[in-house]
């Protein structure tokens, strides 16, 4: 008997780089985990390659490596993960047409070809930092953003969340997305202000910390969702120690207890192992709902796929897709974390989206 061809995948990887393999790990679980219930009769082959995108390499990296993968015949692509990369890989997307699931922070990433996965937002995460900080009783922030499309972005929602909860920015100072380090005039700047609490808002949190760390200046830290790096490197967590930050993870997820029981004790946290689960299973779900199996049908399965239980967010969030919606998640999908004697604990107050 001949053996069915395997359905190829592409996946651009524009932010672990392999590392250890542990985010392939949690996107092949969740392929396995609709495969295996459906009984699928052909494989599903992964192609990855791994790019150096923004804010430390190229573009033009992402784009040639979505114009190979298609070129050689996949029938959708998953990522890139990074909101600058696939906002600039949109229009070649679109034009294309191969359909490609991110899982960025932007709703900017959507177009009719590309789909997006919120693996944080940068449009939500402000509101949620916003209304914490005003529940903790803090009325007087230092701002702190990264010089890019997404903090600056982040930054803007932020100023229109803070005046809503009547949260003052203090200070708001830029730095590089590179992560070259924070300037001492910028801590003497906050210092001048007295902020009850500082907000990190980019990629660049590292920096922040390591410049807390030295100066030994104990303050309340609320950050987006990259502070979610240092479940995955412990040697960030010392850098991190009380700061409160958006997630996917919630302890009360049942999906989430499910799937993480495949991997074992070798598997991701947090948003790596949340994000890979998912966009896995829905890659695996638009196969089975695909009438064809070439990019359009790909398409076609991705738009009916319907309150599909998430592995992120507080129970009772769902996942799905429709003509004219590109948006993965719905329901209260982002929570807050706090790192507290190195380990990372929900947050049972603020507000979730």
């Amino acid at each position: 008997m001949v053996e069915n061809a395997a359905i190829r995948i592409g996946v651009i990887d524009d932010i672990s780089q392999e590392r250890d393999g542990r985010y392939r790990m949690a996107i092949e679980a969740g392929i396995a985990d609709v495969a295996e219930s459906r009984g699928f009769d052909r494989a599903i082959e992964l192609d990855y390659r791994f790019v150096r995108g923004l804010p430390w390499g190229t573009v033009h990296d992402v784009r040639e490596a979505y114009r190979a993968l298609t070129a050689e015949g996949v029938v959708a692509v998953l990522g890139p993960t990074i909101t600058d990369n696939c906002v600039a890989l949109r229009g070649l997307v679109d034009e294309i047409q191969v359909p490609c699931l991110t899982w960025p922070g932007s709703q900017q990433a959507r177009s009719e070809w590309m789909f997006q996965y919120q693996a944080g937002s940068l449009e939500d995460e402000p509101e949620i930092i916003a209304a914490y900080l005003a529940s903790t009783g803090a009325t007087r922030v230092a701002v702190v953003h990264d010089l890019a499309p997404t903090g600056r972005a982040m930054a803007h929602s932020f100023e229109g969340a803070s005046n809503r909860h009547g949260v003052t920015q203090a200070a708001r100072i830029g730095v590089p997305a590179s992560g070259v380090g924070f300037r001492e005039a910028d801590l003497d700047e906050i210092a001048s202000v007295k902020p009850d609490a500082i907000v990190h808002l980019g990629m660049a949190a590292k920096p922040l910390g390591e410049a807390l760390l030295e100066h030994r200046w104990e303050i309340p830290v609320v950050c987006n969702i990259i502070a979610s790096m240092a479940r995955n490197q412990p040697e960030l967590l010392p850098l991190f120690e009380g700061w409160v930050y958006v997630d996917l993870e919630s302890d009360s997820n049942e999906t989430l207890a499910r799937l993480r029981a495949r991997l074992g004790p070798g598997a991701p946290q947090g948003p790596r192992l949340v994000s890979g689960l998912d966009v896995g299973r829905l890659l695996a779900e638009a196969v089975e709902r695909a009438d064809l199996l070439a990019p359009e049908g790909l398409k076609d399965g991705l738009e009916a796929i319907k309150v599909l239980p998430s592995a992120a967010g507080r129970p009772g969030t769902v996942m799905g897709f429709g003509r004219y919606d590109r948006a993965a998640l719905k329901g209260s999908y982002l929570v807050l974390r706090r790192y507290v004697n190195g380990r990372s604990v929900e947050v049972d107050v603020g507000r979730a989206v």
